[in-house]
């Protein structure tokens, strides 16, 4: 039996399963003898779809890994389940690329939009798909800080802005910031960033 997911269901997928319930990341194994299916192994992580995910109208950002040790997904740019497992990302021989259906597209399509699908050849870490998340959401250059008269004014178009005394601390919201925000003068050095 050709080891192809239109047949035997050997597969690599990030999916919503479960009757729209879960979101999924893993991969499935399917061993055959005499072309008689004896075993079928599926190694992922999985997490409950939060309500409003599925048919409103803000896109998500879903991503999953794998990392060697751990299947990981993740949801809008934050881990949202972790799962060890001894198998990760598998070579498929012979097998069909789909994105939106099983296979072929043969079973199990998706109703709705897919955009911008990326697959790599190494696991992408929290950090990096956290930045492919912010970078979609805000773009190449979502802050700006001017200095002028002595004033500074920082304005940003989508997201709340956020403070902290150093590059590393704990950041937190400015309640009310409104864009274009100026910060009172004062001596301490302040840090800013956005929140999606």
């Amino acid at each position: 039996m050709p080891d192809n997911a239109a047949t035997n269901s050997s597969e690599v997928f990030l999916r919503i399963d479960g009757a729209g319930a879960n979101y999924v990341v893993g991969s499935s194994v399917v061993v055959y003898t005499n072309s008689a299916e004896i075993s079928s192994n599926i190694y992922s992580a999985s997490f409950p779809i939060p309500a409003g995910d599925l048919g409103g109208g803000n896109w998500i950002y879903l991503a999953g890994t794998y990392d060697g040790a751990n299947w990981k997904l993740f949801r809008n740019g934050v881990p949202i389940a972790t799962n060890a497992a001894t198998v990760g990302a598998l070579p498929v021989n012979d097998g069909d690329w789909a994105i939106g259906s099983t296979g072929n597209g043969w079973a199990d399509a998706f109703n709705g939009s897919i955009d911008e699908v990326a697959i790599y050849s190494a696991a992408l870490s929290p950090s990096r798909i956290a930045a492919h998340y912010s970078t979609g959401l805000f773009g190449l250059h979502p802050l700006q800080i001017d200095i002028s008269s002595g004033q500074v004014s920082i304005t940003w178009s989508v997201g709340t802005l956020q403070q902290s005394d150093n590059v590393t601390g704990a950041y937190t919201d400015l309640p009310g910031a409104t864009s274009p925000y100026k910060p009172p003068a004062g001596p301490a050095t302040k840090f800013y960033r956005l929140r999606g």
